[in-house]
């Protein structure tokens, strides 16, 4: 049983992955609303915490593309928010 909850959290996250690359691309496509990059982020930030986090070796290849693949906007958005919270050494008083 814990395996197809796994793959269902797997399965969740591809599809909210998916639901938040189409936003993002619609943002583009039919002009920016602030409403849709907020759901947009939101199905992003979900992927990260609700993707399985699976430790075996025998799960493959496969899931660590995919894993990938699906964590690679949180990261970039948090690479993104640390670096402009970074406090700088600079004092400019």
């Amino acid at each position: 049983m814990n395996d197809a909850l796994e793959y269902a959290r797997f399965i969740m996250s591809v599809i909210l992955f998916c639901m938040g690359v189409f936003l993002l691309l619609d943002l583009f496509i039919t002009g920016f609303d602030v409403k849709v990059l907020m759901f947009a982020l939101g199905c992003l930030l979900v992927v990260h915490f609700l993707r399985p986090k699976w430790r075996n070796a025998d799960k493959g290849d496969w899931y660590d593309a995919f894993d990938l693949i699906l964590d690679f906007p949180f990261r970039c958005l948090s690479y993104l928010l640390r670096m402009f919270t970074r406090k700088s050494d600079i004092d400019l008083d």
